[in-house]
């Protein structure tokens, strides 16, 4: 299991980031946050 909260506009680091913890996330990626971001981000819709 994975949590990641995601808090600020660190864009590069966010797109850096949770595509990172999803590959790493055996079972539960958590993410909290801005939904926008995080769907930019991973490229899916949640």
């Amino acid at each position: 299991m994975v949590v990641v909260a995601v808090n600020g506009d660190a864009d590069r680091t966010v797109a850096r980031t949770l595509p990172a913890a999803r590959d790493r996330a055996g079972a539960l990626l958590i993410v909290c946050g801005d939904p926008q971001t995080i769907n930019s981000a991973l490229g899916a819709g949640v």
